[in-house]
């Protein structure tokens, strides 16, 4: 896999979210995205359509560019890409000062369903791998549908990543189960979904720049395997 970019902050925070996060949740993202940074964390996101695109947007918008960091399943000139990339985007926030980390899940001899998932499990380890705070560093979500009952918070990428359909739930799964601080932002249509993980409890969030979100906060640590 392809070298991960550096990162001037200590403290990173990563962001994941469903493909099929509208337009309208800009705002909502934005403003989290602003946060987290006037925060002092330094942002991680991947490359995907949806969730993805919308925090890569608002770091475009805000002139937020180098503070933002990118794990791109596909090369500079979009070889590599698939229907779900946001190849275009991406290129301008490499343009605009963006550091971006090429072929992150794996170069183009690997499927792009493996590489997709790796990209996914890397940004996970890279975020569970900095230096956060004793609650661990903060991976936040933005869901547009439930988690798959099946999938709980565990280390081990096989176990989160074993083709459950969501991909953003298994990032969020193993971020929790390697000790991130995990939250979610609903943005599908109702009331929140959240899943039963066993071990811990979500628990709503009113203030600061998580405002509005779910967390979850573990009351056991999380299986290993």
């Amino acid at each position: 896999m392809a070298g991960l970019v550096g990162f001037s902050s200590p403290v990173v925070v990563g962001f994941c979210g469903s493909r099929s996060v509208r337009l309208s949740a800009l705002p909502l993202v934005s403003r989290v995205v602003r946060g987290a940074v006037v925060a002092g964390f330094a942002p991680v996101v991947g490359c995907a359509v949806g969730a993805d695109s919308l925090v890569l947007s608002s770091a475009l918008l805000a002139g937020l560019a180098p503070r933002l960091s990118v794990l791109a399943a596909f090369g500079p000139a979009g070889a590599g890409a698939c229907a779900s990339s946001s190849v275009s985007l991406v290129q301008s926030l490499a343009c605009a000062g963006a550091p971006v980390s090429w072929w992150a899940g794996g170069g183009p001899r690997v499927p792009v369903v493996g590489r997709l998932a790796a990209r996914s499990v890397a940004l996970c380890r890279l975020v569970a791998g900095s230096a956060g705070s004793a609650g661990g560093a903060p991976f936040v979500g933005f869901v547009a549908g439930a988690c798959p009952a099946a999938l709980v918070p565990a280390r081990s990428s096989r176990r989160c990543f074993a083709g459950s359909g969501s991909g953003s739930w298994a990032s969020l799964a193993l971020a929790a189960g390697r000790g991130c601080a995990v939250s979610i932002f609903w943005c599908g249509a109702g009331a929140p979904v959240l899943p039963a993980w066993p071990g811990g409890a979500w628990v709503p969030c009113s203030a600061g720049w998580l405002a509005g979100s779910w967390s979850w906060v573990p009351t056991v640590a999380a299986p290993l395997f």
